[in-house]
């Protein structure tokens, strides 16, 4: 599992909290303990690294998935986390750097390149983010990887258009069955807060409509709230954004 796909406790409701927190607590006491007795422990720094990540501990979270690189360079777990943490705090340019070697060890990690994608953008490395997608046609292409061809269309002043009619594409499209139709709203919230890691305007009122449709067609409550929320998002909150919109789809399923 990435370092993604995990929350961090200031993401919970505050009833959960306390109770989650000293669970983290407690786990990170027992690997301490395992790393006295045996010092060089990779597996039991990834699980340190890990609960210090989720108690939001960041710069202590990196110095363990550093030291795995340290004894194990090629370990791809490691960088991608490195990258990720990395990226949620706005530093772009070393969580290239980690996603990058992450995809030359395991080229096959298309949720990897993706987000190395994200970055590639943000670093204003617009061809190489252009090659690595084009690579991957039919593999990750999504609405988040069609709007970032879009914005880097804009960036170079070249035509962009036929890359934002593929993001509406995706997400308007005639409905399938009721659980891919959750995961399309997904997607199209994950276009909503990345459309304000850039300046926010390109297209928006074509995006917004494309939201509330995929919002309802997914079922979800009070789509124009979550719509607006979205186009408040900062880059560090969209992971939060986007677990608690997985959470809703989790209780939708049942």
């Amino acid at each position: 599992m990435r370092i993604a796909e995990t929350g961090r406790i200031s993401d919970v409701l505050p009833d959960e909290f306390m109770e989650r927190k000293e669970f983290y607590k407690r786990s990170l006491d027992l690997f301490l303990l395992m790393i006295e007795a045996q010092p060089v422990n990779p597996p039991a720094w990834g699980h340190i690294g890990l609960l210090l990540y989720e108690l939001g501990r960041f710069d202590k979270s990196l110095g363990y998935f550093a030291m795995i690189n340290e004894v194990e360079p090629n370990n791809a777990v490691a960088l991608d986390a490195r990258g990720f943490i990395e990226m949620e705090r706005g530093n772009f340019k070393s969580a290239v750097s980690h996603f990058e070697r992450v995809v030359e060890i395991s080229p096959k990690r298309h949720d990897v390149a993706s987000d190395l994608a994200l970055c590639l953008y943000h670093v204003g490395r617009y061809d190489d983010l252009r090659s690595l997608l084009d690579a991957s046609v039919g593999k990750m292409m999504g609405v988040k990887e069609y709007f970032l061809l879009g914005k880097s269309a804009d960036a170079l002043g070249e035509e962009s258009s036929a890359h934002y009619k593929k993001c509406i594409d995706l997400y308007t499209a005639p409905a399938g069955p009721v659980r891919e139709a959750q995961y399309a709203c997904l997607n199209a919230m994950r276009g909503a807060a990345l459309s304000m890691t850039g300046d926010g305007k390109d297209k928006s009122g074509e995006v917004k409509k494309a939201f509330m449709e995929a919002a309802r067609r997914a079922g979800l409550t009070d789509p124009d709230r979550m719509i607006l929320s979205a186009f408040d998002l900062t880059f560090k909150a969209r992971g939060k954004f986007i677990r608690e919109i997985k959470d809703h789809i989790s209780r939708l399923d049942g």
